[in-house]
């Protein structure tokens, strides 16, 4: 009897289209939280979406989500996939319980600037891929805020990474970095400190400013009063180039290269 009852209301939800609004625990803010009736289109501009079955969130050319308070915030108890086809921006303060992995469907861009509520970017284990460069930038000024805060590892792969704070004293915040294909250009000398928890000076002091680059590039000198996406010196192939932040190469007499 119970058996014939539930299939007559399976029946009746199916004819009459009432089905429960399924929520996958991404929230953005107070106001916007992902489920499968808003999923294909998140805001409703064609920038943004998300597939339940790979657990991935795909940011389109152009994506700009901007939280002046409070975050963005992922729990859905597997690892989460952050897809880039195109440069996007976040505007706020990303909390994670699940690992994040950030890819790219073509070379592309993510920016994160942290507002008042929290660190740029802090997950359980943070994954950046090949093509996927990430750049996060925090104001903050807690000592328990940073650009990224790792509660294990950050692991980057062929690809670049930069992390700044301004008015604290540690970028990264971590146990482990894993480096497939990169090194740390910035600061020269960098290395994860287990007593500080993070990227520091080889002397121990706490980095407010870290680069990571692809391995061909090495560190010349610490420009730490360049702005994030400034000009960057490197020495590639026993040449010390300048990088523009429009993806210009320049050499020290300012040519351009091609």
């Amino acid at each position: 009897m119970k058996t014939r009852l539930l299939t007559l209301l399976v029946l009746i939800a199916a004819t009459t289209g009432v089905f429960a609004k399924e929520y996958y625990g991404i929230i953005f803010g107070m106001n916007e939280e992902v489920n499968s009736e808003n999923a294909a289109d998140i805001f409703g501009d064609g920038k943004a979406s998300y597939v339940y079955s790979t657990n991935t969130l795909i940011l389109e050319q152009g994506f700009s989500y901007s939280l002046s308070k409070g975050f963005v915030s992922f729990q859905t108890e597997r690892e989460f996939h952050i897809l880039l086809r195109g440069d996007a921006e976040i505007k706020a303060s990303i909390h994670s319980y699940d690992d994040i992995k950030i890819e790219a469907a073509v070379p592309s861009t993510l920016t994160i600037t942290a507002n008042i509520s929290g660190s740029g970017i802090e997950c359980p284990n943070l994954t950046v891929t090949q093509d996927a460069e990430l750049y996060v930038l925090s104001r903050n000024s807690a000592q328990d805020m940073y650009a990224i805060q790792c509660e294990n590892t950050l692991t980057v792969i062929s690809t670049r990474l930069e992390a700044k704070m301004v008015n604290s004293s540690m970028a990264i915040a971590l146990k482990k970095l894993d480096l497939k294909g990169v090194t740390i250009t910035t600061p020269a000398g960098g290395v994860v400190n287990n007593t500080k928890g993070g990227i520091c000076y080889a002397d121990g002091t706490s980095a407010r400013w870290v680069i990571i680059d692809p391995s061909e590039y090495t560190a010349v000198d610490d420009l730490s009063a360049t702005p994030i996406h400034g000009p960057r010196k490197i020495l590639s192939d026993g040449q010390v180039l300048i990088l523009m932040p429009d993806g210009r190469t320049l050499n020290l007499l300012g040519a351009e290269l091609n």
